[in-house]
């Protein structure tokens, strides 16, 4: 009997410490970004809510797949962004990589990203082969992400050095 209550108090404490933990991950967030990630993603719950310096990133899974919806300082969504294996990036944007001058370069992160204007692919991409050794006195590395329409347009360049 005594082991009984004690596990129904332990039980009680999980659970009351569980609703807490989902609690604290809505603090100090604009109501209209949880808003907003209610309208725009119904029945998806978000696993952790993070504050940045340009606002707020909701992490979540969707279809299996990591994502994080961003949303600015008023809690306006800005941009979504869900990782794609690379087995599931489209055969043209692959095509388009070959034809660029990043052929060569090592794909070590792919994301499909959805914005109010637009969708695109996000591909961070290194010219070392995923090798992590640094390139001191052996020349230079570069990491890039690289942005393409879903037609296969390479969109934009962006230097990923840091």
């Amino acid at each position: 009997m005594k082991n009984l209550k004690y596990a129904m108090l332990l039980s009680a404490l999980s659970m009351a410490a569980c609703y807490t933990n989902a609690q604290d991950i809505y603090r100090n967030i604009p109501s209209p970004a949880t808003a907003n990630f209610s309208a725009k993603y119904p029945g998806i719950t978000v696993k952790n809510w993070k504050k940045d310096s340009g606002g707020y990133e909701a992490l979540f899974k969707m279809n299996r797949e990591k994502c994080t919806a961003y949303y600015d300082q008023s809690g306006n969504w800005t941009r979504t962004e869900m990782n794609l294996p690379l087995s599931k990036l489209p055969a043209n944007i692959r095509y388009a990589l070959r034809q660029s001058n990043f052929a060569s370069y090592h794909i070590d992160d792919v994301r499909n990203v959805h914005t109010p204007v637009t969708d695109m692919y996000r591909l961070e991409v290194d010219n070392n082969g995923g090798n992590p050794v640094s390139y001191t006195d052996f020349g230079s590395m570069d990491d890039r992400l690289l942005y393409f329409s879903p037609s296969g347009h390479l969109l934009e360049t962006k230097n990923n050095n840091q």
